[in-house]
């Protein structure tokens, strides 16, 4: 049964895209990557987890855009409060939620990098198969945000870079929990 301390670690694909204004007008990147996300909480009551939640997105080869031409990879990523819920505590089904703290972060070849902070969102869902009494193995898809924000350089004293960008993403994982 779905109950007590909860441990969820994801890995899997997704892509996004980050959009908004730079210096010479409409600014994008985006592109297919990695996806990692771990999540830790409690159930204070059958079948419903609360906790805290850290996951990314991330591309190491942005594949189209108009931010700066040395970026070689962009991540968005979100850290904060979520639940998580099982509508039957004996089976494997879930959806969940977080919302807190996050942004955008762009590394550019032979320069500092390029981040911001915003707030972030998370929704997520899938099925978790038991693999022994407190394990279970799964497939789970999530959708990720990042409201849009100022991209701060940190060679310049955490200075305006003058881009302004918020994005959005999916992926699929693996997942390993023990609840």
């Amino acid at each position: 049964m779905h109950d007590g301390f909860y441990f969820r670690f994801e890995l899997g694909i997704g892509a996004f895209g980050a959009s908004g204004t730079g210096p010479s007008g409409n600014a994008s990147t985006g592109g297919a990557g990695g996806a990692l996300a771990l999540a830790i909480g409690g159930t204070p009551v059958e079948g419903f987890v609360v906790g805290g939640l850290i996951g990314g997105l991330s591309t190491s080869s942005p594949s189209s855009g108009t931010i700066p031409s040395n970026t070689t990879s962009v991540g968005e990523v979100i850290l904060g409060p979520f639940v998580d819920w099982f509508p039957n505590a004996r089976r494997g089904w879930h959806v969940g939620a977080a919302l807190g703290l996050g942004g955008l972060s762009v590394d550019r070849y032979g320069a500092d990098n390029l981040t911001s902070l915003s707030l972030a969102g998370r929704a997520f869902g899938g099925y978790d198969f038991w693999i022994g009494p407190q394990w279970s193995l799964g497939v789970s898809g999530a959708f990720q945000f990042a409201a849009r924000g100022d991209l701060t350089d940190s060679s310049q004293n955490n200075a305006s870079s003058g881009y302004s960008m918020g994005a959005l993403g999916g992926a699929i994982s693996v997942t390993l929990l023990y609840h």
